[in-house]
């Protein structure tokens, strides 16, 4: 592929009006005065219709004016990739055009790397006047210059332009400083000084419509002026008013007018609920527009927009992620050591009363380190650039042929694989992997990891051939070499490795120059490596950081403290050996002593007790004594009043015992004649309750039939009653049905009436109104039209007298050097001043009459749209309140029919309850003649009940009731007089228990007389014998006390023997005690030492000074991620980086359907969107490492980096790649992707170059797909 270089020049041709890429219908003989402009459609399958319709738009609006139409460039979204359903639909579209069209390829349009070929050629085979510019030309008065990649031939093809040839220019640039939404400013490109500054300029490629005027110092005539895209694209665009410009060429293609654009779906933003809710009426969203709200409690805001009608409407409702925590101490990883230090200590306050020492001590550490190292904060910035790597015996590349691969400004370059050696494969083990590796090798000596988790070894390298018994060789060297430049001094980097010997090149010379470790981390993603930030231990993480932040002044330090810390330990551990020792033998004395002391205290108090003892037991024994004493005399007189109480109990016993035998034989006598009366009584009480159960169930009998036939007479009574007040009810609902059939024609009539009426009046209204809106519509337009004249005019003439004050002190014109007329020139000035300040009074009075013009205008729709609904309102009313009198007319002739032809219900009933009554007298007669049977009698006369039962039998028709009254009231006393004979039964059986009760009663308080005579008869005999044993103990205590008394008098005779060995073991452990105190001094000292430093190797280490460096680092590295992650999942996936106090934390964050955040950890993501964590964190940590150490490079090197991705993904990372190479967001011009060759295909149009490794004969080579070779 060829691309053009930054040193050869740039030519421009001029086109004759006749001159096309298509062989027209009709030639521009009178090419048009106006030219309708428009850039940036991005024709995609999604944006299809908006497409069309806009392109519908824009042709009518250039047919009304007469106009052609210019396309500055990216008509196409897909690069390179065109589909069939929207190529047709597109052609189509244009063959209908009828306008002579000028169109640009933008960088979307372009399918190659210079540009030569682009997706615009198929439309000028259908445009009947259409001109496709493809290299810089001059055309119409105006130049014409399609995208290029270089800045430098842009700006070469603008010098080489004739000045005063053309008026105009249209362009595809990036421009610095161009608003890209979202608050993004373009870093890369092209300056507004590069652009002519007394000529317009317009441009495409960003989609937001703007004018950029440079600096102050820049002194433009016209802006460079973005015409912006006729449609929103995406949500980068939202609140954008869309415009196509219409210039005049006769005019010096100035702008003449805007059409505003209202096509295709809008994007709105809210960042909260209020916000939404104030603003959603303002914007009246349609059908198929988008809201982004981001909210903190997303179901809560959904339910609160509930109220809103938002069918159609695409609303995506976010959780707010939390603000990103703030580091501890900002900048941590560009302050010098001695001022981070400081700001360390400032934020410490947990080293307590050490903290002075440590300080000190710390601070003046750090400066012999920082002196022992020569440390210096000044960076010098490296910016590497890789040119080309030769390849010669590398892996699987030949040692016969050099490959010399180009690495320099070669776009996003595709590399895919061919194995025409195996069948088995189809591009694994081509070598595209070794060929993109290979610059890494050269520089490092190692290649990158492989699928077992090694590097390439010195054989691995080595290139195997084929001997002649088919037996792998290898070649005699393997080499790489690489070329490029580092600030602008060409480097040539070449390794060689031997497999018989160990070569060793200059490294440390190569890594002073270049920094090889950083261009290792940053530009070489191998396929294994690609996930490793992102899964790496804490250790590993915090070592790839340690690469790029220095920490080699802080690991020192650590190192000295942690040897002064051992130092001042080993000291203390001596001195504590010594205290130990000394503390032994202290203890040693102190042991001797206190077994003295206790000895001597054991003798003392062995001796008091004995004596306190003895006084004791002489108390208790004179105590004793007495009590027995009195004990004594107390039982004597006690024992001869129990002699006499025993000798009266013993009377009372012997009567008692003669009473109870008698009641005893008198209970035995009436229980038998109990038991025979209760037998007789049992018998007689069973057959009267089993007659009286008779006699009830024929009473219940006899009620029921009454209770029925009284039910029968009141329901005849109620159907008759009931009967009659239908009758009235329906004779009335009649005559109402009547009335209301008349109201109900009435109204109709009325309703019809005045709906017409209505109608009339608000029709006249709704025209009134109408009349009145296009009145204020047309002088709307006059004064807006009046106010942008007059604004082009005053800057106009704010510009002639800016170069007239410019002018003023020059001698002569610098355009056609004739002397000045210093005082015509002042008037000159003076006429433009007074000319520009009327202008500006102009202006505001048409600002004035424009701002009440817009009012009028606003009320005049007010009233329209209001008029409409209260119309809508009236007409609805009418119809419903006619079309309830229609229903109410129906339903009242439907009511009216069915009323008179409605039946009597109550004759059936009547007739029903005749025969229910006859039923009823027919069982009493039955039942009443039961009564009469003469068992009955027999049976009450045996159980002496005297009641007088009926003599005669139920036979003639009397009153039921009267009969019922009779016959209840006999069987009634009857049953009473059986419930009497078995409550007397009961009485004599209770009377006689009672008797026997009283018997057994008298029997037990006998008894228990019987028994307390026994028990007084036995204490008296005990309190006898306790007398006598008292009496034996009182003599024998007396003997005791004496011989105590004796032994008392002994026991104080006696003295101490311990006492003069004590005085002398106490003087001795005195004297060591001041000696283990002098020791003791010293070690604290030693340990207060120890512990300072132990303190101070804290603070220079890992999860001291360190983690607040590691902290920025993080935070950094969280920031950058965060930006590619946007873009590679549309903000559905978050990573959050944090420093857990030592510990880095990793959360992933995944948006849910309800826009709300749920955690996940690393294993539960699918492939895919650990790819595109893995992805967005590499990024951000080559673009973090190289800007922290000053360092810039050309190359990116991806393996592999789509794997596990979807079509969508896939679109994602190439978009993403395109655009860092193309809006030169970041300083890499070459990136190259391996891809498996199925992904290759599917994306390779996206892609600037695609080139093939192809494995034939055990070697590779590299070629084009046009098969040019390297």
């Amino acid at each position: 592929m060829m691309t053009m270089s930054s040193d050869e020049e740039p030519t421009l041709r001029s086109v004759p009006l006749s001159a096309t890429h298509t062989p027209f219908n009709q030639t521009w003989t009178d090419p048009p005065e106006k030219w309708v402009v428009f850039s940036d459609l991005h024709v995609s399958r999604n944006s299809l219709e908006t497409c069309l319709r806009v392109l519908e738009t824009i042709h009518h609006e250039a047919l009304k004016r007469n106009a052609g139409v210019i396309f500055l460039g990216d008509f196409w979204h897909e690069k390179g990739v065109l589909r069939v359903d929207s190529l047709n639909s597109i052609l189509l579209a244009l063959s209908n055009w009828k306008v002579p069209v000028l169109a640009l390829p933008g960088n979307h349009d372009q399918a190659t790397f210079d540009g030569e070929t682009h997706a615009l050629t198929p439309l000028g085979l259908v445009l009947s006047a259409g001109h496709i510019i493809s290299k810089p030309s001059i055309l119409l008065g105006a130049l014409w210059v399609p995208y290029t990649r270089s800045p430098e031939s842009f700006r070469q093809i603008v010098r080489s332009c004739p000045p005063g040839e053309v008026s105009a220019l249209f362009c595809h640039v990036d421009v610095i400083g161009a608003d890209l939404g979202l608050g993004m400013k373009a870093e890369r490109g092209l300056n507004v000084s590069d652009f002519p500054a007394d000529i317009p300029v317009y441009t495409g490629h960003y989609h937001r419509p703007q004018k950029l005027w440079g600096t102050a110092h820049d002194r433009r005539r016209f802006p460079v002026q973005y015409v912006g895209s006729p449609y929103q694209t995406s949500m980068s665009e939202a609140h954008e008013d869309k415009f196509l410009l219409v210039l005049n060429a006769n005019k010096n293609w100035t702008v003449e007018e805007e059409i505003p654009m209202q096509i295709g779906r809008r994007h709105y933003i809210a960042k909260s609920i209020d916000e939404l809710e104030e603003k959603i009426l303002k914007w009246e969203p349609c059908v198929g527009d988008r809201i982004q709200l981001t909210v903190d409690d997303p179901i809560g805001a959904r339910q609160r927009l509930s109220k809103f009608n938002l069918s159609g409407v695409s609303l995506e409702v976010r959780e707010k992620v939390p603000e990103l925590k703030q580091a501890r101490i900002p900048k941590a990883d560009i302050l010098d050591p001695s001022s981070l230090l400081c700001r360390f200590f400032d934020l410490q306050d947990g080293l307590g009363e050490m903290e002075g020492a440590i300080k000190k001590a710390a601070s003046g550490l750090l400066q012999e380190v920082l002196v022992e190292k020569s440390y210096s904060s000044i960076q010098n910035h490296r910016e590497v650039v890789f040119e080309s790597v030769e390849l010669k015996g590398y892996c699987s590349f030949g040692p016969k042929k050099k490959i010399m691969y180009p690495l320099e400004d070669r776009g996003v370059v595709l590399v895919m694989g061919r194995n025409q050696d195996e069948n088995s494969c189809d591009s694994n083990g081509s070598g595209k992997t070794n060929l993109c590796m290979a610059s890494l090798w050269a520089l490092t000596g190692s290649a990158d990891v492989r699928a077992d988790g090694k590097r390439l070894g010195r054989k691995d390298v080595v290139h195997q051939i084929r001997g002649g018994r088919d037996q792998e060789e290898a070649s005699v060297t393997a080499s790489v070499t690489v070329k490029g430049r580092v600030n602008g001094q060409a480097f040539s980097v070449q390794r060689r490795d031997l497999t018989q010997s160990s070569l060793r090149d200059t490294q440390s010379e190569l890594e002073r120059l270049i920094p090889v470790q950083v261009i290792s981390d940053a530009v070489f993603h191998g396929q294994h490596l690609i996930t490793g930030i992102l899964d790496k231990t804490d250790k590993d993480f915090k070592a790839t950081l340690d690469n790029v932040i220095s920490s080699e002044i802080w690991s020192s330090a650590q190192e000295i403290a942690k040897d002064r810390k051992k130092k001042a330990k080993a000291k203390a551990d001596e001195l504590n050996g010594r205290l130990l020792e000394r503390q032994s033998e202290q203890e040693a004395l102190k042991s001797a002593c206190m077994d003295v002391i206790s000895k001597s205290d054991a003798w003392s108090t062995e001796m008091s007790e004995k004596i306190q003892t003895l006084s004791d037991e002489i108390k208790h024994k004179k105590e004793e004594v007495q009590k027995n004493m009195l004990d004594v005399s107390n039982c004597r007189l006690e024992t001869s009043t129990a002699s006499e109480r025993m000798k009266a109990a013993q009377d009372e016993f012997d009567r008692s015992l003669d009473e109870l035998q008698n009641l005893r034989l008198d209970g035995q006598r009436k229980r038998t004649e109990l038991e025979i009366k209760v037998k007789k009584n049992m018998k007689a009480v069973s057959s009267a309750q089993m007659l009286q159960r008779q006699l009830e169930v024929k009473l219940e009998e006899l009620g029921s039939i009454v209770a029925r036939m009284d039910t029968i007479e009141r329901k005849k009574e109620d159907v008759e009653s009931q009967r009659l007040k239908w009758k009235g009810d329906v004779q009335r609902r009649i005559l109402e049905t009547k009335e209301l059939l008349q109201q109900a024609k009435v109204d109709c009539e009325k309703y019809r009436k005045t709906l017409g009426e209505e109608m009339n009046e608000m029709e006249s209204t709704r025209v009134m109104l109408l009349r009145k809106l296009n009145e204020t519509e047309r002088t709307f337009e006059e004064v807006s039209d009046r106010r942008v004249r007059l604004e082009e005019a005053w800057r106009t003439i704010s510009q002639q007298l800016e170069e007239l004050e410019n002018l003023q002190h020059r001698m002569s014109c610098h355009v056609c050097l004739q002397p000045i007329n210093h005082s015509q020139h002042m008037n000159h000035v003076i006429e433009m001043k007074q000319t520009k300040d009327v202008k500006y009074r102009e202006m505001q009075v048409a600002a004035a009459d424009f701002s009440k013009a817009s009012e009028r205008r606003k009320e005049a729709r007010r009233l329209l749209e209001e008029h409409y609904v209260h119309m809508n309102l009236v007409q609805e009313k009418l119809r419903e309140d006619l079309k309830t009198a229609e229903e109410n007319s129906t339903s009242a002739k439907r009511l009216l029919t069915e009323l008179e032809a409605e039946v009597d219900p109550y004759s059936l009933m009547i007739e029903s309850a005749a025969v229910d009554q006859g039923e009823c007298n027919e069982a009493f007669r039955k039942l009443v003649n039961s009564f009469s049977d003469e068992g009955w009698k027999q049976q009450l006369a045996e159980l002496g009940c005297a009641a007088k039962l009926p003599e005669s039998r139920f036979e003639d028709e009397v009153d039921l009731h009267t009969t019922w009254k009779h016959e209840k009231t006999v069987w009634e006393e009857a049953k009473a007089q059986l419930q009497g004979l078995e409550a007397t039964y009961n009485l004599d059986v209770i009377e006689l228990e009672k008797d026997i009760a009283g018997i057994d009663s008298q029997a037990i308080s006998l008894e228990q007389n019987l028994s307390e005579a026994r028990l007084k008869c036995r204490e008296t005999r005990q309190a006898f014998e306790e007398a006598s044993s008292r009496l034996e103990l009182a003599m024998s205590a007396d003997h005791e006390m004496k011989e105590l008394e004796t032994a008392l008098a002994q026991a104080y005779d006696r003295s101490n023997p311990w006492l003069a060995e004590v005085n002398m073991r106490k003087e001795a452990e005195q004297s060591g005690m001041q000696r283990m105190l002098e020791l003791q001094e010293a070690r604290d000292l030693q340990e207060q030492q120890q512990k300072q430093w132990e303190k101070i190797d804290e603070i220079f280490g890992k999860k001291g000074i360190q983690s607040f460096v590691y902290e920025v680092a993080i935070l950094e590295l969280q920031q950058r991620a965060e930006k590619y992650l946007e873009v590679l999942s549309e903000d559905s996936l978050r990573l959050q980086l944090a420093l857990d106090g030592s510990i880095v934390e990793r959360k992933i964050l995944i948006r849910m359907q309800d826009g709300s955040y749920s955690s996940r950890t690393l294993h539960q993501l699918s492939g895919g969107q650990w790819r595109r964590l893995s992805l967005a964190l590499a990024l951000a940590f080559s673009e973090w490492s190289m800007e922290r150490t000053a360092t810039s490079c050309n190359l990116l090197v991806l393996d592999e980096v789509m794997q596990h991705l979807d079509s969508e993904g896939c679109m994602r990372v190439s978009k993403m790649l395109e655009d860092m190479i193309g809006k030169k967001m970041t300083t890499f011009s070459t990136v190259l992707v391996v891809l498996q060759t199925q992904i290759g295909e599917e994306l390779g149009d996206s892609f600037d170059h695609i080139d093939v490794v192809v494995k034939s004969n055990d070697e590779s080579q590299v070629m084009t797909l046009a098969g040019k070779r390297y």
